[in-house]
C-alpha cells in the first residue's frame, strides 16, 4: 500500500508539472485600445442603467496608460464619465 501511494504521488507531481510547462497559452493576451472601447460598450449593452446610474452610450475617447513601454491599462471616457480596463485580460 506504500508503494501504491509513492508512485501515485510521483504519478501526481509528473502530471502537474507537465500541465504547467505546457500551458502557456493559457496566458493572458495583450488588449488593444479598440477591445477595451468594445468591452465598455459590450457591458453598458447588458445593462444601460448599471447600479440605478443612466450611463452614456457614446464613447468620448480611450486612453493608453503604458508603464515600463507597454500599455499598462486604458481608460474610456464617456460624457463625464470613465471606466478603467487592464491591459492585459484576466484567465480563469
Amino acid at each position: 500500500m506504500k508503494r501504491l501511494t509513492g508512485i501515485l504521488g510521483w504519478l501526481a507531481f509528473w502530471l502537474l508539472a507537465v500541465a504547467l510547462l505546457t500551458s502557456g497559452g493559457a496566458w493572458a493576451k495583450a488588449t488593444t485600445a479598440e477591445q477595451a472601447q468594445t468591452v465598455v460598450l459590450n457591458w453598458l449593452r447588458l445593462d444601460g442603467v448599471p447600479l440605478g446610474a443612466a450611463m452614456a452610450q457614446q464613447i468620448k475617447e480611450v486612453q493608453t496608460f503604458s508603464y515600463g513601454g507597454s500599455p499598462a491599462y486604458y481608460v474610456v471616457s464617456r460624457q463625464g464619465e470613465y471606466k478603467i480596463r487592464p491591459h492585459e485580460k484576466i484567465s480563469v
